[in-house]
């Protein structure tokens, strides 16, 4: 049956500005509550120093529009710094270019729109593809969908990690970009990019590094010592690289950005219509007007923090991570899954028919913590932040208990851990595509 929408009409009368003020604030009484480090998703918080820096520089530009860069100088300065920062940090050399997007989505769309752009030119193919792993992020299957391409997949090993040969075995005469992630979402490991960048050398073929999750991370955990594999703009072969501003950049929600290995490519991605009465129009990415606040957040957020700033920032979220996964790993009842090369990671049951990883998740959103819920298989999923550092016992804690009182009621299955279980194992997965696609309709029906 198909649910209607509220009867919410447009307001007749002003609602006093201060009235306004508290029913939102009232609203947020039921959201997660994330700065208490209580939530390991959504929020990537570094202080309230810096949260309250954040605040006001992006109201400066709160009104500002980087659609044309002609009005407005300032974001124009501000994006080109921020570009140019972000890719010396990624090993980019002076012949490397980006933008500032909205997120990483729209960082991934337009790198295939861009090389789907180049095939045109360089590698005619009536049905273009590219190869992805299993564990990159569904923004390529969105992709995919929007401008019709062909997507493969390629299953990772044992050990949770991609196979480059397995990439390299599935690239056919219509392929032309394949993608390696830095970090992958699921376990938080890197895809062996300097393989993968050989094989795009002797294949011609696009390499784009989905760096969203681990680029504004990878490169101080590498200085901090530990040995991270190659990932960034300086492997050859690769072409193009995404990096979020607004996860461990810890700039404004709305803020990644995309970069290519050199200026012809980067084009591609540029959109112009000069036809109409309207004027001339171009934008280098996909939206037309550009919220000046972000692009300003970001600029004064890698201005404020810098190196040293981002050091501290990894060492302590480092520091939280490795207590973490080396106490989950120590329990009986848990393990963590591959080996984490940052501060993302995945913990799943030992043995499933003991403890239901979902009704342990369950357990812990009772006592105020977030964690996704993963599967293939099931498992509980942190990416830990600084604020982390000073509630890593309490968490451990608490799981250790939930764990046993998971144990000890293995028939006490609550709704999140039945929703989750009939997720991961429904059968018909055409129909459970729709069965979600309806449920987000319903979730947008005020």
């Amino acid at each position: 049956m198909t649910r209607k929408r509220k009867d919410i009409t447009f307001p007749e009368q002003a609602t006093p500005r201060d009235q306004v003020l508290r029913d939102m604030e009232a609203a947020r009484d039921h959201d997660v509550s994330w700065h208490d480090g209580k939530s390991f998703a959504y929020v990537y918080h570094a202080n309230d120093q810096h949260y309250d820096f954040l605040k006001r520089a992006t109201q400066l530009f709160f009104s500002e529009n980087a659609l044309s860069p002609l009005a407005f100088p300032s974001l124009k300065k501000f994006e080109a710094e921020v570009t140019s920062m972000v890719a010396d940090m990624l090993g980019g050399d002076r012949k490397a270019f980006g933008n500032i997007t909205t997120g990483g989505t729209e960082s991934n769309l337009m790198t295939v729109k861009a090389h789907r752009e180049w095939a045109k030119e360089k590698k005619p193919t009536p049905h273009p593809e590219m190869i992805v792993p299993i564990s990159a992020h569904q923004s390529f299957d969105k992709a995919a969908h929007y401008f019709g391409l062909d997507i493969k997949k390629v299953q990772w090993g044992d050990d949770f990690r991609t196979s480059a040969e397995a990439m390299k075995e599935a690239i056919t005469e219509n392929t032309i970009l394949i993608v390696g992630s830095a970090v992958e979402y699921p376990r938080g490991m890197v895809d062996p990019i300097k393989a993968l960048g050989e094989i795009a050398q002797d294949y011609k073929v696009g390499l784009h590094v989905d760096g969203c999750l681990g680029g504004f991370m990878l490169p101080w955990v590498k200085k901090l010592g530990y040995p991270i594999p190659d990932f960034d703009l300086s492997v050859p072969g690769v072409t193009s690289m995404s990096c979020d501003i607004h996860k461990y950049g810890y700039g404004p929600k709305g803020t990644s950005t995309i970069f290519y290995t050199n200026e012809r490519l980067w084009k591609h991605q540029f959109f112009a219509s000069v036809d109409s009465p309207c004027g001339a129009y171009s934008s280098p990415t996909m939206t037309g007007t550009r919220a000046g606040s972000g692009i300003a957040g970001a600029w004064a957020t890698i201005k404020s923090l810098g190196e040293e700033g981002y050091m501290k920032l990894a060492k302590d979220t480092m520091d939280a991570t490795k207590k973490l996964t080396s106490a989950i790993d120590a329990m009986p009842e848990l393990k963590v899954l591959g080996k984490p090369d940052m501060t993302v990671f995945s913990f799943a049951a030992r043995d499933p028919a003991a403890v239901n990883i979902y009704a342990v998740g369950d357990e812990l959103q009772k006592r105020g913590w977030i964690a996704d819920r993963l599967q293939f298989p099931p498992a509980l999923h942190l990416i830990v932040t600084p604020p982390h550092l000073q509630v890593v016992d309490a968490f451990l804690k608490d799981l250790a208990e939930c764990v046993a009182r998971v144990k000890a009621n293995p028939t006490a299955i609550g709704e999140g851990a039945a929703l989750y279980g009939m997720l991961a194992t429904f059968p018909d997965r055409k129909n459970l595509k729709k069965v979600v696609l309806d449920f987000l309709a319903d979730q947008y029906k005020a």
